[in-house]
């Protein structure tokens, strides 16, 4: 009786550790999002702003200025289509398929249910890892392509001044 407790309770460890890993892949993807988020606003707000502002700007070399704001402008465009990647692949998948433990629950013991469950979880946990993996990478680009853009108007700022 005792090892049948104690295999129950691995079970149910093996289970809650598959579980509290999915919940780690949705917590860094939901993390992902927000560095994704931030990069494109702080883009979207230094061309906008600067870019405008140093096009206007008086008494400047006119075609020095519109070249640096066109680049900051691509390596924007850049950053806008890397992170609309990065939010297309980061995709997660979820598990287990709830209509299907459902109707298997009717026909399985609930130590069988939970190994079904584990399993399941386990496999959605494997399948996440290269999306997670790919999303890190686009999100990372992004913030490079943000920095970029950052590093290239403060060059057409210093021109200016």
């Amino acid at each position: 009786m005792a090892e049948s407790s104690a295999i129950r309770s691995g079970k149910r460890l093996a289970y809650e550790l598959a579980l509290w890993r999915l919940e780690e892949q949705r917590s860094f993807a939901a993390t992902l999002d927000s560095r994704l988020g931030n990069a494109v606003a702080l883009g979207a707000a230094m061309v906008a702003l600067l870019g405008s502002a140093l096009l206007f700007a008086e008494g400047v070399d006119r075609a020095a200025i519109q070249t640096v704001v066109h680049i900051a402008v691509g390596l924007f465009i850049a950053s806008v289509a890397l992170s609309t990647l990065a939010y297309l692949t980061g995709r997660l998948r979820l598990a287990p398929n709830l209509r299907e433990l459902m109707q298997t629950s009717e026909e399985v013991s609930d130590e069988d249910l939970i190994v079904l469950a584990t399993n399941s979880l386990a496999r959605a946990v494997d399948a996440n890892e290269p999306r997670l993996f790919a999303k890190s990478w686009l999100v990372n680009a992004t913030v490079a392509t943000t920095g970029s853009t950052a590093i290239t108007i403060a060059v057409a700022a210093i021109r200016v001044l």
